[in-house]
């Protein structure tokens, strides 16, 4: 716009937002096609105001138009200078409706492109890229949603990812300050929770609290508690009947794939009649029950519950917890992230 045309603008004085307006502008050939400066240093001031009244207004448009994929053409860009200051701040100022501050979109079905991105350029240092905040007692920080309700779905809700390649990082961090609150929760109409870790590694640590299965009863939900051990086993239960004192008793082949046989492994038993029973061998594939002589039964059923060492973990007992070094010998709950600033009214209204 010429110069002589936004002069006019300034003259004519009746529009309610004129205070705010630059009063200063220029248009050139350089950095930028034109430019609004606002020269005040106190108070709520704006270089430039857009505002439309229409149903479908943008107040302000920005359009990077180039396709050429080797610069970083930017539509719309925001900066600032001051150490408390926004580069981009976005209000809805409406009480009611599903609107929203700040909405990034795209249309590209590239892995890396993204709707909204918030990077933090900082190589050291507790650095936030994005961050949500909530002032709601029942708000969100960030919400995280993919597809729709009528629609298949194969996508996540929200994705943390840690790319170092080495290090305690975390891909997705959950904290909670409350003691009745949850550092995580998860609910599902499906499944629950799936972990996968690298073979040999370490699935899930829960420290201090108990592992639990919450299971309905007559007199309420109960808490039944996860049995631990020094050593990595998997166990598998079965029954047995001898004929004529003596049994054979084939492993599971399944079972079997999960476990090391070629170490010795544990046959507990349990006879159901007068019987006192003992195993004779044990090999990869079966154990030999037999009942001793002096049994009066020898046609007992009995019941056993065969121990083995997980495959890939044999060797591990008792190991130190992930995060104990010699300067760190028990787990230390990190600091709470400082409080993120409340967000100035961007229109200067108390």
């Amino acid at each position: 716009m010429p110069i002589a045309a936004l002069a006019l603008l300034f003259i004519a004085g009746d529009h309610p937002l004129v205070e705010h307006w630059g009063d200063v502008a220029s248009s050139n050939v350089g950095d930028f096609g034109s430019k609004w400066i606002h020269t005040a240093t106190s108070g709520v001031r704006y270089g430039l105001w857009g505002e439309s009244a229409s149903k479908d207004a943008r107040g302000v448009f920005g359009s990077a138009t180039t396709t050429d994929g080797s610069g970083v053409a930017i539509g719309v860009y925001g900066q600032t200078d001051s150490p408390t200051g926004r580069g981009v701040t976005g209000y809805a100022t409406n009480g009611s409706g599903a609107n929203h501050g700040v909405v990034g979109a795209t249309y590209s079905t590239n892995f890396y492109a993204a709707g909204v991105y918030g990077f933090n350029n900082r190589t050291s240092g507790p650095t936030r890229g994005t961050v949500g905040l909530s002032t709601s007692p029942d708000g969100y920080g960030v919400y995280g949603e993919v597809s729709r309700e009528d629609l298949y779905s194969s996508g996540t809700g929200v994705y943390g990812l840690n790319r170092a390649a080495s290090g305690d990082g975390i891909g997705v961090y959950g904290q909670n300050l409350s003691p009745e609150g949850w550092g995580g929760k998860y609910e599902s109409a499906g499944n629950g929770v799936y972990y996968y870790s690298p073979t040999g590694k370490v699935g899930l640590v829960v420290y201090n609290g108990s592992k639990n299965a919450a299971v309905p009863t007559s007199d309420g939900d109960r808490l039944l508690y996860s049995e631990e051990s020094t050593e990595v086993w998997f166990s598998d239960y079965g029954f047995g009947e001898l004929r004529d004192g003596q049994a054979l008793v084939t492993i599971d082949p399944i079972f079997a794939e999960t476990v090391n046989l070629d170490e010795p492994y544990h046959v507990f038993l349990q006879a159901y009649g007068d019987a006192e029973l003992y195993v004779t061998e044990r090999t990869s594939n079966s154990f030999q029950v037999v009942a001793k002589e002096d049994s009066s039964d020898k046609n007992s059923e009995f019941s056993y519950r065969i121990v083995g060492k997980r495959n890939d973990f044999e060797n591990d007992r008792l190991e130190k917890a992930p995060w104990v070094t010699d300067e760190q010998l028990y787990y230390q709950p990190s600091e709470p992230p400082p409080a993120t600033p409340m967000l100035a009214n961007p229109v200067g209204e108390e």
